[in-house]
């Protein structure tokens, strides 16, 4: 029953007045991601699972992995701003420093994709699109989504780590 109900749910979302006020494919290219988990309760032995899609046209899609690391006392970590650049045959970003923050002394091994996604301690962090009010949205902060999820995976050992520091950064 509860899945009938969910089923009903999404398909009345999709074809909604709000839904259709901001479509996902705008002057041709993708505006959102997504996220599919399965839950340990939803699979046959019990594993997680996840995948993200990143529907930007502009956002880099090689990955590789960052080493553990340390530190020197003192040391910052730079924060970007992401800027769109049409400059090469691909659309891309580029990433223009806009400050730093201080550094820890080690930082975790995690896999480097366009959204930093799992560190050596099977953390693993995924965001996906969603709409939100105009007027809270702002360029002005420091720490974006992709930055964010870094931070987490290099300091953080456990989801509840992760969530305590994104509220401290944030």
């Amino acid at each position: 029953m509860m899945k009938m109900i969910l089923l009903l749910t999404g398909i009345l979302w999709m074809f909604s007045p709000i839904q259709a006020q901001h479509p996902d494919w705008e002057g041709g290219y993708a505006d959102g991601c997504t996220s599919v988990t399965a839950g340990k309760k939803a699979t046959a032995d019990g594993s997680v699972i996840t995948s993200h899609t990143d529907d930007s046209h502009r956002t880099r899609s090689w990955m590789d992995i960052v080493p553990a690391r340390k530190h020197e006392n003192g040391a910052t970590s730079p924060m970007f701003h992401r800027v769109a650049n049409d400059s090469f045959a691909m659309p891309s970003y580029s990433h223009i420093p806009i400050g730093e923050i201080p550094q820890v002394k080690l930082t975790h091994q995690f896999l480097n994709t366009a959204y930093p996604s799992m560190n050596q301690y099977q953390l693993g962090i995924g965001e996906s699109t969603f709409g939100g009010r105009e007027e809270l949205q702002s360029d002005s902060g420091l720490i974006d989504c992709q930055r964010l999820c870094r931070l987490m995976l290099e300091r953080c050992k456990t989801a509840r780590e992760a969530i305590e520091l994104a509220g401290e950064l944030t």
